[in-house]
């Protein structure tokens, strides 16, 4: 090997430690929002936990026990009848999908918000708005990836579609 092509090859070689470098600093990019999007979720369901009673379809708060032996998970006190608690809104009314996919997960929780329906192009502005397009790292366009999913879960029975707009199909609309 000359020199010429030697100086090529490490040329080329540090091209792709250039790369590596770039692709681990957006990596930990997105693990810095991913985790402070994490910690602004648990706050919020810590605020919220304690409001959460169904009696007759009114909320009432719920007296919360803050004896260190009966403090769930990240430290937030359940109430003592936790396990037999419904949720009060509308996530409750939806099919449960125990083996989504976050992507399909993802979607799903934006078509929950909007029960009229939602165009594809709109949800995936949501997704961005809300960083849950900061997990999808694959090589399809983001928004085309959304509307492949919405039509997933429509031929799967779990997503309708009126007028071009996508709502989720609830378990009473399901029945």
């Amino acid at each position: 090997m000359n020199t010429q092509t030697a100086k090529l090859a490490s040329d080329m070689v540090a091209q792709q430690i250039a790369l590596y470098d770039q692709e681990t600093e957006r990596l930990n990019d997105q693990i810095k929002h991913l985790e402070a999007r994490k910690e602004a979720v648990q706050m919020m369901r810590r605020a919220l936990l304690p409001l959460v009673a169904e009696s007759k379809g009114q909320l009432q708060l719920v007296k919360v026990d803050l004896d260190e032996d009966k403090v769930g998970n990240g430290g937030v006190p359940l109430p003592a009848n936790a396990a037999e608690m419904p949720l009060v809104n509308e996530i409750a009314k939806t099919i449960h999908h125990p083996t989504s996919t976050g992507f399909a997960a993802a979607v799903r929780s934006i078509l929950r918000d909007y029960p009229k329906g939602i165009r594809p192009n709109n949800v995936a502005e949501q997704m961005k708005a809300r960083g849950s397009s900061a997990t999808y790292t694959g090589k399809t366009p983001f928004n085309t990836r959304v509307g492949n999913e919405l039509h997933r879960l429509m031929k799967a029975g779990e997503v309708g579609r009126r007028s071009g707009r996508y709502y989720l199909i609830t378990q009473e609309q399901h029945q």
